[in-house]
């Protein structure tokens, strides 16, 4: 197969039978046990607070109530709290207060997502690194965390409102979790079997629109997972996080890619060079379930492949922009079905009205930058129909896609 036949787009250009496909979230992990309790129903129960003069104690971080009756949780005021309280503390009493403050507090929430579903001896360990880590790396820098978080809820609550004005059917039933991490910066989780957003406010500045960008991407995921799950083949993960990057454009818009994808400039420009074999191998494995794999394309660490950090995210918004620049609307592509989106791999479909005036160009032997000119679009999105076009027409250059175009009666002699 050439080189550049990603048919990726077998995505694109599925070019949208669009259709709603409701489809379970897998739960989270169990709750962990060692010193990690059940979760009750109501999560707060607040240790070492104020008391009443009759000693009921008080919380004096409640959770805001929302318009939905859903709850806003600052679990980092209560981090800020901890770190404040047990700083003078030797490790045992540091893992105690940790209990005390946090843990018993948001037992469901610290199980699920804090703790990563762990139990038994791999929570003990786990437990002890994040603690380790909260001392080590979060409390050097607590004045920054203190900046961030003192405008977070208002950040969230006025993200939650412009998002209800790009998407009016947005209808998350979440509850909302401000909290130090530990590896994410936004993610769409589950607590207690209840759908929940939680933002790492460690991962942010106070300055700059990181958080607002990241607060409308994750609200993206929890619309969109009402009628898809990102759980299974590898085009599940690279389709929904395109859908939010794009998402975010429009909830946020005016900033750079690089700010959408949380990439640096020279990340991005090494995923633009690497672009037709990243599509390539995304189209080879459309339906891949190897974490290896999908940690490479999806996550952010560093891995052992020869694949960039994250690109799934990259190849995944050009896909949505194609789609969106052949007229079809965010809100309906996030209710396409999976089965329109991993079509076979071995299908040619027609090609778009767009890919005909990006062929047409070719043709005149315009390059990538002229013809981004010339169509009102940007340099990568041509760069992105072109390979697109290559695929259809199983051409291994753009001088042989010209030539089948010219054979296959789609441009004239």
């Amino acid at each position: 197969m050439p080189k550049h036949s990603h048919l990726l787009l077998a995505i694109v250009c599925l070019a949208v039978t669009l259709g709603a496909d409701c489809v379970p979230q897998a739960p989270s992990g169990p709750a962990g046990n060692g010193d990690t309790q059940n979760p009750p129903q109501d999560q707060r129960q607040p240790q070492n607070q104020d008391t009443t003069p009759d000693n009921t104690p008080v919380d004096t971080n409640p959770p805001t109530t929302l318009d939905d009756g859903h709850k806003l949780y600052n679990v980092a005021t209560d981090f800020i709290a901890y770190a404040e309280q047990a700083s003078a503390d030797d490790a045992a009493g540091r893992r105690t207060k940790w209990n005390q403050m946090l843990q018993a507090k948001y037992p469901a929430f610290f199980s699920d997502v804090i703790y990563r579903g762990n139990t038994g001896q791999d929570l003990e360990n786990y437990k002890t690194q994040i603690i380790d880590q909260f001392w080590n790396e979060i409390v050097p820098n607590l004045d920054t965390l203190k900046q961030v978080n003192s405008t977070a809820s208002q950040k969230l609550l006025d993200g939650r409102t412009a998002f209800k004005a790009a998407f009016p059917d947005f209808n998350p039933q979440a509850d909302y979790y401000l909290t130090v991490a530990f590896s994410f910066h936004g993610k769409a989780v589950e607590v207690a079997g209840q759908p929940a957003l939680a933002l790492g406010l460690e991962n942010f500045s106070p300055d700059g629109p990181d958080l607002d960008i990241t607060i409308a991407h994750e609200q993206f995921h929890l619309y969109h997972f009402a009628t898809f799950s990102a759980s299974g083949g590898l085009y599940r993960g690279v389709w929904s996080e395109g859908m939010a990057v794009f998402g975010s454009t429009e909830v946020q818009p005016g900033y750079r890619l690089s700010q959408y994808l949380g990439f640096t400039g020279s990340q991005v420009n090494s995923m633009y060079d690497m672009f037709y074999d990243l599509a390539d191998d995304i189209r080879s494995n459309l339906s891949s379930t190897d974490q290896t794999l999908k940690r490479a394309y999806l996550g952010a660490e560093a891995n052992d492949t020869w694949i960039p950090p994250g690109s799934g995210y990259y190849i995944g918004f050009y896909v949505v922009e194609a789609l969106a620049n052949e007229g079809n609307t965010v809100a309906a592509m996030a209710r396409v079905a999976p089965e329109n989106i991993s079509r076979a791999a071995g299908e040619s479909p027609a090609l778009t009205n767009r890919e005909l005036d990006v062929i047409r160009l070719v043709a005149q032997g315009l390059p990538n930058k002229a013809i981004a000119l010339q169509l009102g679009i940007s340099e990568h999105t041509v760069k992105f129909h072109v390979g697109t076009v290559l695929g259809k027409l199983n051409a291994a250059s753009r001088t042989e896609a010209v030539a089948l175009a010219v054979r296959a009666g789609i441009l004239p002699l």
